[in-house]
């Protein structure tokens, strides 16, 4: 759903003062799989000289290095030109994943003959999973509607591995682990404790005993 921030709103341009740049739309919508994603920058006003603008991507439930690859650079608009495009790769997982998000922002400093949109200097990147559910592997029988005919064991198995690329998941798992190890441990050690006391010390003690009483 759209928060009230995310609506754009109009942007003023003065003919007679420097040129806006900012991007063609507030929200948009990558699909994963295309492994490549295009965003529109807009330059709005006088266009006979020429302006510079720096971006940059930035990270929201989407990481950089894990669903697309950190992007900057510098757009460079000559005379009589209004539109750039910006690249961002997209890094395919066959894991699937709920919907994520990352900024692309026209940065404040670097504008050279333009100044950045009120509104319209950040526009915020939805990428859509395309992946089938827990992983692609079996995508085509998924989709087909034969279910049946995936082995129940593979499939759990690539939940588990779905589960396991989760940082949140496996950080909470190895935890889980080694919790229960040390009580483990502990319990062994009292287990241990208390049958050499019961039958190496009090035992011997009682035989002690034993022996005194018969002599």
């Amino acid at each position: 759903s759209l928060l009230f921030d995310d609506i754009p709103r109009a942007t003023q341009v003065d003919m007679d003062g420097p040129p806006v740049i900012q991007f063609a739309s507030k929200m948009c919508f990558a699909v994963e799989s295309e492994c490549l994603f295009q965003i529109d920058v807009q330059r709005l006003g006088n266009l006979t000289g020429t302006s510079e603008a720096h971006f940059a991507t930035r990270d929201h439930s989407a990481l950089s290095g894990r669903e697309y690859e950190s992007t900057r650079g510098k757009l460079v608009f000559r005379p009589g030109e209004y539109a750039k495009t910006i690249d961002i790769a997209l890094l395919d997982c066959r894991m699937w994943d709920t919907v994520l998000e990352f900024y692309v922002e026209i940065e404040k400093e670097g504008l050279v003959g333009a100044v950045r949109g009120e509104y319209l200097w950040q526009a915020r990147v939805k990428i859509i999973d395309d992946d089938s559910f827990p992983t692609s592997r079996f995508k085509n029988e998924i989709r087909n509607g034969k279910v049946d005919d995936i082995p129940g064991l593979d499939l759990l198995f690539e939940f588990f591995k779905l589960c396991w690329s989760q940082p949140v998941i496996r950080l909470g798992t190895i935890k889980a682990a080694l919790v229960n190890l040390v009580h483990t441990t502990r319990y062994g050690i009292r287990l241990f404790i208390g049958v050499y006391l019961v039958d190496i010390v009090f035992h011997r003690g009682d035989a002690a005993d034993l022996e005194g009483q018969g002599e």
